[in-house]
């Protein structure tokens, strides 16, 4: 059953990142670079600069901990796992991306099992169950699309803490 309720978890949630993860508010002028004309006065969105180590680790379990930040179009989570950890089997609508920062992970999908390592890319298209077990202690990305709007729910730290801390 917990299966289940991670899968719905995982498909529809608040965390509010604070402003201070903004390192640059006020940025260096370069007029003519990166700039296309024709297109300036059609765009309204502005990009945003954060210092990641700013933003806090929300610790899930003794052996889980993770922060995220969410773009229009997508979100970047960073998993810190201690050894032993194990994000189970799931599947949701969004492509995941995953880059692993530093340790090693075994990553389960379809029958098979892959052994990442610090620089190791894996990408799931949407809809393919995986898992992850940390091998040793590992820290990665993980970057998926479209956002995960189920992030932004009141209670989605809650459900995740109940999802994860089942043996």
């Amino acid at each position: 059953m917990y299966k289940l309720i991670f899968i719905n978890l995982f498909m529809f949630c608040t965390f509010i990142i604070p402003m201070q993860v903004f390192a640059d508010d006020n940025p260096t002028p370069a007029p003519g670079r990166a700039e296309i004309p024709v297109l300036k006065n059609h765009y309204h969105l502005k990009p945003g600069y954060y210092d990641f180590s700013n933003i806090p680790v929300v610790k899930i379990t003794d052996n889980i901990g993770f922060r995220f930040i969410m773009s229009t179009q997508s979100t970047m989570i960073e998993w810190t796992l201690k050894k032993g950890a194990k994000l189970p089997a799931h599947f949701h609508l969004n492509e995941q991306i995953n880059i692993v920062e530093s340790g090693k992970l075994d990553a389960f999908s379809d029958g098979k099992k892959y052994a990442l390592k610090a620089g190791g890319i894996m990408v799931f298209p949407p809809n393919v169950p995986h898992e992850f077990v940390a091998v040793e202690d590992s820290v990665f990305l993980d970057i998926q699309t479209p956002a995960r709007q189920d992030f932004l729910a009141p209670d989605f730290i809650e459900k995740l803490r109940k999802i994860l801390s089942v043996k």
